[in-house]
Order: structure tokens, then sequence, then C-alpha cells
């Protein structure tokens, strides 16, 4: 088991700002200051990432960034969109933190609703492992599915529901009902 699975387990409540954290103490301790400037072989993220360090740096730099952009998007998406038990297919899901973040926003709305499912799609493998890990931690009860390909390699067999419908184009449905939302 990994140093950042070791310290998530042992944790009361896991939340964005917890994993945040932790990646952050994980990382060398002249990068603690400043995590976006850990070297990396591409700072565009277009590298498949294979090392913890990548992840923990990444997490800990970005992820009130994250949070903000989703934070713009789903204020602006219906809330009759947040209704019931939802499944969520999150694309080049890396560490799981949108989805962690939409577990956090309807918590903290007020919801009536929750993800009963989640299909991670992601070509790192040590990425969608720790995504995997991450919604788990958040919640036990939530149906993960794993995809390991880039998204052009996706296809709609990848992409089934829990009951068997191709979610895939169940989303793409969804998705075109929501207004168009500029998050910048």
């Amino acid at each position: 088991m990994s140093k950042y699975k070791d310290k998530i387990k042992n944790l009361p409540r896991v939340t964005l700002e917890v994993i945040s954290e932790v990646c952050l103490g994980m990382l060398p301790s002249e990068y603690r200051s400043h995590p976006w400037d850990l070297p990396y072989a591409d700072k565009n993220f277009a590298k498949i990432f294979d090392q913890e360090d990548q992840l923990n740096g990444y997490a800990a730099a970005y992820t009130n960034w994250h949070k903000g952009k989703l934070r713009i998007a789903f204020d602006n998406t219906p809330t009759d969109t947040f209704v019931g038990e939802i499944a969520v297919i999150d694309w080049a899901c890396g560490q799981g933190l949108a989805t962690i973040f939409l577990h956090e926003y309807l918590e903290e709305k007020g919801y009536n609703c929750r993800i009963k499912e989640v299909i991670l799609v992601e070509p790192s493998e040590i990425a969608l492992d720790r995504a995997k890990f991450n919604i788990e931690a958040i919640d036990n009860k939530i149906k993960v599915s794993i995809v390991n390909k880039k998204l052009d390699e996706v296809i709609d067999f990848d992409i089934k529901g829990e009951d068997g419908q191709k979610s895939f184009e169940k989303n793409l449905e969804e998705a075109s009902k929501w207004p168009a939302t500029s998050v910048l």
C-alpha cells in the first residue's frame, strides 16, 4: 500500500481539503510552499502521470482551482439535476477530485441526492487507482467502475451503467440540456 493510502485510510473523514493537505505534506520540503514548481516532464500535463509525487504535487497545487471552477459549473446547473440517486462519469478523472467535490457540494447544499455510481475514465494507472481509493474513502456505498484508457480510445461499450444501459449516451443527452456556462 502506498504512503498516501496509509495516511488517508486512518482519517475519520476524507475531504478535498484533507487530500490536498496530505499531498502537500508528502512533497519534498523544498516544494511545500510552491507545489506547482515540482518538476514534471510536461508542465501542460499532457504526459500521463506515473509517479506518486506527480499526483501529490498536482493535488496540492490545483485542488482549490478545481473547486472554484466546479462550484461555478454546479451553481449554474439546474437544481433538478441533483435529485435522487445519480450516476457520474468522471472523464479524465485524475485522482477523482471532481467527483469528490460533487459529493461535498451535494452535502453542502443539502440536496436530496446521492452519488450511486461513478465511472472513472483515466489513462494513468496510478491516478486511476488513487481516484478509486479516494472515492471509496469518502463514501464506500458508491459503486466505482474504472476505464483505464485515453479519452479518444473510449467506446460506448466501456461506459455501461449499473443497470447495463449505455450511460455514455444518457450522459451526453443529459449534458446537452444544460445551459452553456463559461468557466475560466
